[in-house]
């Protein structure tokens, strides 16, 4: 018989994104293993079920272990969370709590690092129906199909950590100049390399019908760049938002979850723009690969400070004229 081993997906959808993917890795690597994925939370559930989730057999709401046949056993991640155990693990009967280990708080970087960089096989991918919200999305934003075809686009992220964040913003730029210096680069680009930019996390209003799906994370306000060159996406889905992201020719974003699976997404290249410095630590205790932090060039750029507009303005424009070299070899 094949031993059955389960995980309750959970956190932020960065977190679910990271979770299934290293359970694919699992499946990948050991055919004789059968995977169940259970889902902490519904909202989360519906933007994974974009994803190719054929390595798994099941996908259901973690009630299932209520009433159904258990896994033989647990591989899960982050199992000390306090949302986590309050939510689930304290809802679960004794018989489902004795296959976790609960001693162990498992962290998805450390299972990531033997396999990075990621390759196509590898990557969490958008299923068949993924891929059709992507493109009911991108004309929702007004973005045509021949869209990325008639020139350089720029992806960037907008995510400005608080007080209340889980990771700190200590020593992260103010906000206001961050928009100043964002614009003025993004603005260089746009004048010099005729590129257009596809922002994502500013200019909506949160309220209850949007509320779950954006994480209230979106800034109402945006950037100093000109309209036409420059358009916001909705936040009509997470998995949607990063399957477009990743087409663009170059991406940079601020430090999230998203922007750690829009790098993975799009097979590296994201430049990573002023992470508050208890995320580059982070970065540095489990040996993140993301960003390029392994490399010379990325962990320099990371860890000197502050990011310039002229310097963020340099670095993407290498960016741009490294991809142009590439599409016409």
């Amino acid at each position: 018989m094949p031993k059955t081993v389960g995980s309750i997906l959970h956190g932020a959808y960065g977190d679910y994104y990271w979770q299934a993917t290293c359970l694919k890795l699992l499946a990948q690597r050991n055919p004789a293993v059968r995977i169940r994925l259970y889902g902490a939370a519904p909202a989360r559930m519906e933007a994974l079920r974009q994803f190719d989730l054929s390595f798994a057999d099941s996908f259901e709401p973690w009630q299932a272990l209520l009433g159904g046949p258990a896994p033989d056993e647990f591989l899960q991640y982050q199992v000390q969370d306090p949302d986590l155990t309050r939510d689930v693990l304290g809802q679960l009967p004794p018989e489902i709590l004795a296959r976790l280990d609960r001693q162990r708080n498992r962290v998805f970087y450390r299972d990531l690092r033997p396999h990075w960089p990621l390759g196509p096989k590898d990557r969490l991918r958008l299923s068949p129906a993924g891929l059709q919200e992507t493109e009911r999305v991108m004309r929702a934003c007004g973005l045509g199909p021949d869209f990325f075809a008639r020139r350089p686009t720029l992806a960037f992220l907008w995510r400005y950590r608080r007080s209340t964040s889980a990771i700190s913003p200590l020593l992260q730029p103010p906000e206001e100049e961050c928009v100043r210096k964002y614009s003025e680069a993004f603005g260089r680009l746009i004048e010099n390399y005729d590129c257009h930019v596809l922002a994502t996390g500013m200019k909506l209003v949160t309220d209850d019908t949007n509320r779950k799906r954006v994480d209230a994370k979106f800034a109402t306000y945006g950037l100093d760049l000109p309209p036409e060159r420059c358009t916001y996406l909705k936040g009509l889905g997470w998995a949607a938002d990063l399957e477009i992201l990743s087409r663009c020719t170059v991406a940079a974003g601020m430090a999230s979850g998203f922007s750690e699976a829009l790098d993975a997404h799009r097979g590296g290249g994201v430049l990573l723009l002023d992470p508050p410095i208890v995320y580059a630590l982070k970065m540095l205790k489990y040996r993140i690969r993301l960003f390029g932090h392994m490399e010379a060039r990325g962990s320099w750029w990371i860890w000197s400070r502050h990011h310039t507009a002229d310097r963020i303005y340099q670095r993407l424009a290498a960016d741009l004229e490294a991809a142009s070299a590439r599409r016409s070899r």
